[in-house]
Parts: structure tokens; sequence; C-alpha cells
């Protein structure tokens, strides 16, 4: 398990993606390589959109190594999060890394101090500026689907 302090340090590294990403088409998922910049460190940034119920579940999220989830962006609407202070988190939410809990606690996006996510609908506009909030350079390799 990590220190807030190195999880802190690891989400505010600059990084950049080693691959072209495409935003899968819905009901797949995808994960791409990315690397700190002075090559040490390993990270995945994932997006999900499977959901067999639910035809607007998507997240994005970034992992150090293959284990350790930093920050997690779910983008479903209508799905509610519970906080382990039994607070309900309706609406698009964000998971940030929190010792002892992981990503367990959700923040409403309108919650982020000094970040702002312009519109979640568009998830081209929106894996872009998750890239931006974890530091992940992209380098314009992201692409959209069709669907």
């Amino acid at each position: 398990m990590l220190s807030q302090s190195e999880a802190d340090y690891l989400i505010n590294m600059d990084k950049e993606l080693n691959e072209s990403v495409i935003i899968p088409m819905q009901g797949n998922k995808a994960s791409y390589n990315a690397m700190s910049l002075s090559g040490r460190e390993k990270f995945l940034l994932d997006i999900n959109r499977t959901g067999v119920i639910k035809l607007t579940r998507c997240f994005f999220q970034e992992r150090y190594q293959s284990n350790d989830i930093l920050v997690r962006l779910d983008l479903d609407k209508s799905k509610p999060h519970k906080n382990p202070d039994d607070k309900i988190i309706i609406g698009p939410h964000i998971h940030i890394y929190r010792e002892g809990y992981g990503i367990s606690y959700a923040y409403l996006l309108s919650d982020l101090v000094g970040y702002h996510f312009t519109d979640i609908d568009n998830l081209l506009q929106t894996i872009v500026e998750f890239c931006e909030y974890c530091h992940i350079e992209t380098h314009g390799n992201i692409q959209g689907s069709l669907l």
C-alpha cells in the first residue's frame, strides 16, 4: 500500500504515453502504457466502457505499476457511490487515492479545486483532460471510437 506522500508524488509526476490511444467502442475496455519522464516508473491508463445494463458506464483510471490505482474518473451520471463515511455521491465523480482507503472515497467534479472538466459527454475531450489532470502528456495520440 502506498503512503499518501508517495501517491501524491506519483499523481503529480510528469508522464508520457508510450503508444497511441483509441477510446474503445461501447462494451469494451483497453489499457495503455505510460512512463515517467525519467523512465523509471511505469503507469497504465485504463479506459473502461463495459456495461451490459448501463450503456452510459465509462471510466478512466491511472494505475501505478499494475495494481495501485491512483485516480479514477467515473462518468456514469446515474450510479451513486457511497463513501466509507456513508456520504452518498450522485453523478459523475472522481476517486483520488487516499492512504488507508485506496480509491474508496469519491468527490463530485464540482468539488475539485483548481481543475475543471469542460464537457464530460465528450469522451475524447474528457480523456484528454483526465490525462492533463494526471500529468500524462499525450502528444496528441488519442483518438475517439465511432460509438
